[in-house]
């Protein structure tokens, strides 16, 4: 009782010290209310995250691209509720015809939907004709009947089957008869946290995923000669590769040099790389919070090993085309950029023991695994930096992507660019953002971040995602100073691994490093309708004083430099911090000197000010 009241006194001060700008949705303040979360930023003594361990064997035939299989999931309940029924979700219904789709597909891949073979909920299987077994159907949730009390587990197993689609997009599919990436592709529990209970947010395609963690079994068959990379590590390489192969594999986990394990000779040479027949991959992986794969049997294999900085071995590879343009090059970029993403940008150790470069389409990350695009080497350098900052968000730091996709998104892109600029100078997104986020500011497509994901549509989800948080985050950083930002990185990842945190539990947690009240910045940059127009609009010159009227016109803060200029050929500067701009929407300088002033300058040089004529002032 004693540790409970402390608690709620504590979290009282921070509400009085940290949140008297920064607007909190209600669903959200109840979790602070329940104790679940803390304003300190800390998961509240009555956090609870369950957990979904999957034991999966699949088999897919690349001829017909049916993929057929079975799982047993074992569900954990950690909260103090008693479960009655479970969201489960079929992202490939995304497929099914005359869904509601965000993005467009093929007509030829879509289908009948994922077909359900066998449902068994606690050892007892349901008749699949009754409409009982099946509590409700959407578009890509399904609805069990279930009884999970407090503190318990459950076990649910499920047949399935569907038809993959024949056609690339930006997460999977089909890139030739023979290549295929599989995301979205099994029977997937919904998570159950301490805000939303069930999160039943429908996919459409364009918000990304918020998974539950667990440990992952899987075993995929396919046929002979088709070589799997997937989420985990690969527990029978000695089972499915001939000894030749096995061997380089072997050789590759165990040594700094990049290896050749399929070579364009071996791809030509028309003999077999597994064993004969189907064959089984098993893979495992731990604590992770999704799996995905890719499979060919035309595609080259590079790989080589490292460790991290605890000394934990890691194997890094690269699946790709032998018609590549620089994809030969990427096994040695991805262990560059976990090196750089551990040592100097991020500051915490890569917590898996792999990371494969699949040779696909767009760019998208999965645990332990990305599906890129082949390009040029800038672009080889940007994806793959980029897709790998991803380990940290989503991954390690579970962090909701169909409701604020934003703020990994926004962080990664900040990240990667920090990794990528190292290596390359061709590409500079946030020159690019901060040259393009004029023409769109304040206009009815710059939609705040609140604004969740799976409401925003397709046409401005990269501006919504990417472009604006990412510049926030780039100018957040640049108030704070690199050091400071990055301990408030650290310290956000070490709080919410493995767990679920929100915007605000990443706000609070920067105010509690910093020890100063960051809402100022927060509330205008990511709650509010606004822009970036910083003005000097009147300026006064007399008894040896200039007084000059600033404004912020749009609303949202960012530093600058007050640059005067005098008819001696001298000039000084002001630093205006970007928390001046917020204390009021109009204040005055007044700066003595007996010097006559020529002219004012406003200088937002680095920053996206939407109107520079109105920065500068002559007399």
């Amino acid at each position: 009782m004693k540790k409970k009241l402390l608690f709620l006194l504590v979290n009282l001060a921070f509400k009085m010290a940290f949140t008297q700008e920064l607007f909190i949705p209600s669903d959200i303040k109840k979790a602070y209310d329940n104790a679940t979360r803390s304003m300190d930023g800390n998961p509240g003594p009555s956090y609870f995250q369950n957990r979904a361990n999957y034991n999966i064997e699949a088999e897919f035939t690349p001829a017909t691209r049916l993929l057929k299989g079975y799982e047993k999931i074992t569900y954990q309940n950690n909260s103090e509720l008693q479960l009655r029924y479970m969201v489960i979700r079929l992202y490939q219904n995304i497929f099914k015809e005359g869904g509601v789709r965000g993005r467009e597909i093929d007509a030829l891949d879509t289908h009948s939907g994922v077909k359900i073979t066998s449902i068994t909920i606690n050892g007892k299987e349901c008749d699949m004709g009754k409409q009982t077994c099946i509590l409700k159907e959407s578009q890509t949730n399904i609805y069990l009947p279930f009884n999970c009390p407090a503190q318990s587990s459950a076990e649910i197993e499920i047949g399935w089957e569907f038809f993959m689609p024949s056609k690339p997009n930006d997460r999977f599919g089909g890139y030739d008869e023979n290549t295929f990436f599989m995301a979205y592709w099994f029977p997937q529990v919904s998570v159950f946290d301490d805000i939303n209970g069930w999160d039943v947010l429908e996919y459409n395609g364009v918000a990304e995923f918020y998974n539950e963690f667990g440990d992952f079994d899987v075993k995929i068959s396919v046929p002979e000669n088709y070589i799997i990379w997937a989420t985990g590590s690969l527990q029978n390489g000695e089972q499915v590769l001939n000894k030749k192969y096995y061997q380089r594999f072997f050789k590759a986990q165990n040594s700094n040099d990049i290896s050749q394990i399929i070579t364009s000779e071996d791809l030509e040479s028309e003999k077999t790389i597994t064993m004969e027949g189907r064959n089984s991959w098993h893979f495992k992986a731990e604590n992770v919070s999704d799996f995905a794969f890719g499979t060919s049997s035309k595609y080259l294999w590079n790989a080589t090993g490292m460790k991290n900085r605890s000394g934990k071995n890691i194997l890094v590879q690269s699946a790709y085309s032998p018609n590549f343009q620089s994809f030969d090059k990427v096994t040695e970029i991805a262990r560059w950029s976990i090196e750089e993403l551990e040592n100097n940008v991020v500051g915490v150790d890569y917590p898996y023991p792999s990371m494969t470069v699949f040779n696909g389409t767009g760019g998208m990350e999965y645990p332990m695994i990305i599906n890129d695009n082949d390009g040029s080497l800038a672009e080889a350098i940007f994806l793959t930096s980029h897709e790998i900052a991803h380990t940290y968000f989503p991954f390690l730091v579970g962090t909701n992507q169909r409701r604020h996709g934003w703020l990994d998104e926004g962080l990664v892109t900040m990240l990667g660019m920090d990794v990528h600029s190292k290596r390359d100078s061709s590409l500079n997104l946030r020159e690019s953002y901060t040259e393009f986020y004029p023409v769109i500011a304040g206009s009815q497509i710059d939609i705040p971040q609140m604004v969740n994901s799976i409401d925003i549509s397709n046409n401005i989800f990269q501006i919504h995602e990417y472009l604006r948080p990412s510049l926030a985050f780039w100018t957040l950083r640049d108030i704070m100073g690199i050091e400071m930002f990055q301990k408030c990185i650290v310290e956000f990842i070490k709080r919410w691994e493995g767990k679920h945190p929100t915007p605000w539990d990443f706000f609070f947690t920067c105010n509690n490093v910093t020890g100063e009240d960051y809402s100022w910045f927060f509330e205008p940059w990511f709650n509010r309708y606004g822009y970036t127009d910083l003005s000097i609009q009147s300026v006064k010159f007399a008894n040896e004083l200039i007084d000059i009227a600033l404004e912020n016109i749009g609303g949202m803060p960012f530093p600058s430099k007050l640059i005067i200029s005098f008819d001696d050929g001298s000039s000084e500067e002001h630093i205006l911090g970007g928390k001046q701009w917020c204390l009021s929407k109009n204040f005055n300088l007044s700066i003595p000197t007996k010097k006559q002033p020529e002219k004012i300058y406003l200088d937002t040089s680095g920053y996206p000010d939407c109107n520079e004529k109105n920065n500068l002032f002559e007399f």
